[in-house]
């Protein structure tokens, strides 16, 4: 489906269905969308929900170019507003009661659109209702967002994150409880509705999207407008954008291996000397190695600019470069399709994966994560030996930084292919 067109299509369909679900595969354009449709609905004066599972997803759309005009005439309202997100946004309006306002779109999460759903008598408050990221919502959550909702649209990706819950994956499976986790997977799989699919990615580059599709069946095509250059003293930056691969010496189990630390450290290090403005994410699966990265890093680099989190923390995340650092352990977790898919798809210029260089001889992964990695081995990765027994006294300086850890590091670094 074209872009532009697909709001008109969508107000078209929901005159007959109650439910309308858009499948999109990556969420830049998708939260561009979503802010278009909001604005097209409150000219309209109806009355508009958002809800996301993160406070970080609900800004992601109210910090849209096309709703600069109603956040300046204070038309849109988020509840629990904190310091920073004011800061970010200061017009934006604060929202306690999350009641309806026509011509106004409210921004609230999951939890507290929830518990406002669990409180109504009869009446339905909203005109429409949007669920963003509506694959982390369970099944529960989507019901909730028809009876908040005269109107509900379900944004949302199958082939990323799903919901979060404490109960073991045996005792779901065993009692059946699969589409009460995932609800977007038992809702479009089950119910009958118009169902829509952008398959235009503005942020990926189309050798991104080239790995991408392994998880898209070959569907996604490349509308970004990046123009990419060749950095000689970069070289883990490939001329065309998109995905790289480092691969080093990690020990098995160790959830901070040294060499995945300091080798991490000296990308963003030379990153940051490059283009100290540019969008960094560094990214990992393990909560461990998170907290080991962001010691190694904050104490060297004073960047507002880099986020350094968990993989499931970002999703809906647009960067200019990430950092994805694997672990040798755990790659049950690590190598989750849908993980990787998200770790692998949130930066516009480049990806860039650091490993264990023996990481294909993992038997039980993915077949689609095993594509994307075989492929990416033999169009782009590199080899960096590391020697345990040196450990660098870092400065603080980050020139300084680039010329011992990556004379340490990337001057011993062999291209694969």
């Amino acid at each position: 489906m074209v872009a532009g067109m697909w709001h008109h299509l969508l107000i078209h369909s929901l005159t007959y269905h109650l439910f309308w679900r858009y499948k999109d595969l990556r969420e830049r354009e998708k939260t561009y969308q979503i802010a278009k449709l909001c604005k097209y609905l409150c000219a309209k004066g109806k009355s508009v929900l958002v809800t996301a599972l993160t406070n970080r997803a609900l800004m992601e759309v109210a910090g849209k170019s096309s709703l600069s005009e109603m956040i300046q005439n204070k038309q849109v309202y988020k509840t629990k507003i904190t310091s920073d997100e004011s800061k970010e946004i200061p017009s934006l309006q604060l929202e306690k009661d999350v009641t309806p306002k026509k011509g106004c779109i409210v921004l609230a999460t999951f939890f507290v659109s929830s518990g406002v759903a669990a409180e109504l008598a009869s009446e339905t408050p909203f005109d429409y209702v949007i669920v963003d990221e509506a694959s982390q919502a369970l099944l529960a959550m989507l019901g909730a967002a028809r009876l908040l909702g005269k109107q509900v649209v379900f944004v949302g990706d199958t082939n990323q994150l799903p919901p979060v819950v404490q109960l073991k994956k045996s005792k779901i499976r065993d009692n059946n409880y699969l589409r009460l986790v995932e609800g977007l997977d038992a809702v479009t799989n089950n119910g009958a509705m118009p169902l829509y699919q952008l398959t235009e990615s503005f942020r990926l580059c189309n050798r991104a999207v080239s790995y991408t599709n392994f998880f898209y069946n070959g569907n996604l095509s490349s509308k970004s407008k990046m123009r990419f250059t060749d950095i000689p003293n970069l070289f883990f930056m490939h001329k065309e954008g998109g995905p790289s691969l480092i691969k080093t010496d990690m020990g098995i189990g160790d959830l901070a291996p040294e060499s995945a630390l300091k080798l991490t450290l000296a990308v963003v290090a030379s990153l940051v000397s490059y283009n100290s403005k540019m969008e960094i994410a560094v990214l990992s699966c393990m909560r461990k190695t998170v907290r080991e990265l962001q010691k190694t890093i904050n104490s060297h680099i004073k960047n507002t600019n880099l986020i350094i989190d968990t993989v499931a923390r970002v999703q809906g995340l647009t960067t200019d470069v990430c950092i994805f650092v694997i672990p040798n352990t755990n790659y049950l977790r690590s190598l989750e399709p849908r993980l990787f898919n998200v770790a692998t798809s949130r930066s516009i210029i480049q990806t860039i994966i650091i490993t264990d260089k023996e990481i294909l001889d993992y038997s039980r992964m993915n077949i689609n994560v095993r594509q994307y990695l075989e492929k990416l081995e033999q169009d782009y990765s590199f080899y960096c030996p590391y020697n345990g027994n040196k450990v660098l006294k870092l400065p603080t300086d980050n020139i300084k930084i680039i010329n011992y850890i990556l004379y340490e590091y990337i001057r011993t670094c062999r291209q694969i292919c």
